[in-house]
């Protein structure tokens, strides 16, 4: 028996994820400055972009890691490639917000 009824059925599942990647830019997103962050452990990994697609917008892939290891504080027992990607993470926001390109709003 199927809990869920005849009305969730493959077309309603495709439907659902076409209205989901044009909310979200599906893989293909558009914006810039993006830092796409994803464990080795994390199950949403296969859902996320793990290879850089522009010059902009970068993936870091940390080996070993589980979902959102890298917002925690550091600490002594961190993966060193953990805290490599905490380095890669902060070097790019610095070099973004130093270039200060923005318009400010009057």
């Amino acid at each position: 028996m199927d809990i869920f009824g005849k009305s969730y059925n493959a077309e309603l599942l495709s439907d659902a994820v076409g209205r989901t990647n044009t909310m979200f830019g599906d893989l293909n997103i558009i914006e810039s400055r993006v830092l796409f962050i994803h464990g080795s452990v994390d199950p949403w990994h296969a859902l996320g972009i793990t290879h850089a697609r522009t010059k902009n917008n970068v993936a870091i892939f940390i080996n070993g890691t589980a979902h959102c290891a890298n917002m925690y504080p550091p600490a002594s027992s961190d993966l060193p490639e953990l805290t490599q990607a905490r380095t890669t993470i902060r070097a790019y926001l610095k070099e973004w917000l130093a270039e200060n390109d923005f318009v400010e709003s009057a």
